[in-house]
């Protein structure tokens, strides 16, 4: 017989042999049968909130993952030299052109192909084939990049250093000078000027005569 039903059955069908001690052990029986039973139906309850929570720590421990590994993709900075950094294609924070030309004495000098390029690297800053004249400004971080440090980068393949005193190997001097124009502008900035973003800027570069 279920015990929960002792206490009934006693006192229905056995009420002369049922006493009240009897009754009361039927009773306290049928109680510790139940408890275990509340507890199973409160245990049930708890997936109901474990499950959000389990998710929220998914989504976090996710979140944090995506944030240190897009933190960290690149090994460079705003202040990283340029011929410390090498470029890999793909998604840049800066992908510009400048068109340089540079005349000595009155005679137009070629720039390389492939500045800033090797087997193993790829400089922000660099030149292609079949491209004259046309400096690829690339970066993958937000990132400054100089006329001077065209030539920085020029100087690993036997280039000459560039500012309002040099130019190729031409030094100014009492009879000659070098000016620079950026988009047919005389600009004073020389070796510091920036490349902009956006725009595509022709900077000519001249040593001539006073």
């Amino acid at each position: 017989m279920n015990p929960e039903n002792l206490p009934r059955h006693l006192q229905s069908v056995h009420p002369r042999q049922a006493t009240s001690e009897m009754v009361r052990e039927a009773k306290a029986q049928e109680a510790t049968v139940r408890e275990p039973r509340v507890r199973s139906r409160s245990l049930r309850t708890l997936p109901s909130w474990r499950v959000p929570a389990a998710i929220l720590v998914i989504f976090v421990l996710i979140g944090g993952v995506y944030f240190v590994a897009t933190q960290s993709s690149s090994p460079y900075n705003s202040s990283t030299p340029v011929t410390e950094m090498c470029m890999q294609e793909g998604n840049f924070a800066r992908h510009d052109h400048a068109t340089l030309t540079i005349t000595i004495l009155g005679s137009a000098r070629t720039i390389p192909d492939e500045i800033g390029i090797t087997p193993s690297c790829m400089r922000p800053l660099h030149t292609h084939v079949g491209q004259p004249n046309q400096i690829h400004i690339e970066s993958s971080v937000p990132h400054e990049f100089t006329v001077g440090d065209f030539f920085i980068v020029w100087s690993e393949k036997g280039g000459q250093p560039f500012s309002q005193s040099q130019i190729m190997g031409n030094n100014a001097d009492a009879t000659h000078e070098i000016v620079m124009t950026v988009d047919g502008v005389v600009n004073s900035a020389y070796q510091n000027y920036a490349f902009p973003h956006g725009t595509e800027p022709t900077i000519s570069i001249s040593y001539q005569n006073r």
